[in-house]
């Protein structure tokens, strides 16, 4: 998810130094909600990587997303 939030911070035009940074600002917003929505799913499911079955689902569903370009979050 880090680089996906990078490239889109890069991706940014702005008109002004202010608008830059709201733009900078909404996007790392953003990214910080899904992670956490993520983490907490993570948590749930893995009782907090107390569960390995559920953890090798997860981390395997990561390698996934990793191999094939699929984005873990939506973009902004």
């Amino acid at each position: 998810m880090a680089r996906v939030m990078a490239a889109d911070l890069a991706a940014i035009r702005a008109a002004s130094p202010g608008e830059l940074q709201r733009e900078a600002d909404r996007i790392q917003a953003h990214y910080g909600q899904h992670a956490q929505r993520l983490t907490d799913q993570y948590d749930d499911k893995t009782k907090h990587g107390l569960n390995s079955s559920e953890q090798a689902k997860w981390e395997k569903r990561i390698r996934e997303a990793i191999r094939n370009g699929i984005r873990l979050a939506p973009r902004p």
